[in-house]
């Protein structure tokens, strides 16, 4: 969280990605670093959750957009885009 303070949002998912695959993965916790941004975060996760053919990388938005969901920045269960 952090380590991802003045980065634009594009930046912090990527920071928060690549550290995800990296060998020595760094703490979920980190997903606090995007998911307070609220709904200046759905449209880039949505937009990558589209595009993306990696299955990683999509669990990896999915356990953001929860993470959201907790924060109270996101209602999961009343996005019908998102699993259609």
């Amino acid at each position: 969280m952090v380590y991802m303070k003045g980065l634009p949002l594009d930046k912090r998912y990527d920071f928060y990605y690549y550290g995800t695959r990296a060998k020595r993965p760094y703490p979920l916790w980190m997903a606090d670093g995007i998911a307070p941004m609220g709904s200046k975060a759905i449209p880039l996760l949505r937009d990558k959750l589209s595009t993306t053919n990696s299955s990683f990388e999509k669990m990896t938005i999915i356990y953001l957009l929860s993470v959201m969901s907790v924060h109270g920045c996101y209602d999961v269960k009343s996005d019908s885009e998102l699993f259609s």
